[in-house]
């Protein structure tokens, strides 16, 4: 029998693992993909996969439309939402989208700290994130910018990036403004 754990470490500087009601929503919004949360577990082991299956619409339109219905952990609501701005900016390389995702966690989490040192009673479980990514390409770089807040947080990205390890198809890669 396989395991239902999901170790996210390949391609990655720090482990992730997803939780069991991660897996789960996975499993329901894409069961006609998928015959058995063993198979979602499977498909999420493999990098390749996984990074397919992350970008599936069909998993983001429940967080955008239903939010305060949820089951998912923070880390896998604000990874996506932040994998779906980035990728459709161009920028698909796993380990920039989980900096930045892991940068977006941490807000969250002073975010909450904040609420809870005021003694403030909120009912919003993933507080509403903006989140803006401009690229602006050259011949042998691109300058990146990203911006994302929740709450007064505010997340500032500015760099520069090699089109080839960053991006899937550097030579169809143009200027990009996405937001969500």
């Amino acid at each position: 029998m396989k395991s239902n754990k999901v170790d996210n470490s390949e391609g990655t500087k720090k482990p992730k693992l997803l939780t069991s009601q991660d897996i789960d929503y996975i499993h329901r919004v894409l069961e006609r993909d998928f015959c058995s949360r063993e198979e979602v577990c499977s498909n999420l082991n493999d990098m390749h996969l996984r990074q397919k299956l992350f970008d599936k619409e069909a998993l983001y339109l429940p967080m955008i439309l239903n939010s305060e219905k949820l089951n998912i952990s923070t880390y896998f609501y604000y990874f996506l939402l932040c994998r779906r701005v980035m990728v459709q900016a161009g920028l698909k390389d796993p380990g920039l989208v989980d900096t930045i995702a892991g940068s977006l966690i941490d807000m969250y989490r002073l975010h909450c700290k904040g609420i809870e040192d005021q003694k403030l009673n909120t009912e919003c479980r993933y507080p509403p994130m903006d989140m803006r990514v401009l690229i602006k390409t050259k011949p042998y770089w691109h300058t990146v910018h990203i911006r994302a807040r929740i709450g007064e947080y505010k997340l500032v990205f500015d760099g520069y990036i090699n089109p080839s390890r960053h991006t899937q198809d550097a030579e169809q890669l143009s200027d990009k403004d996405v937001t969500l």
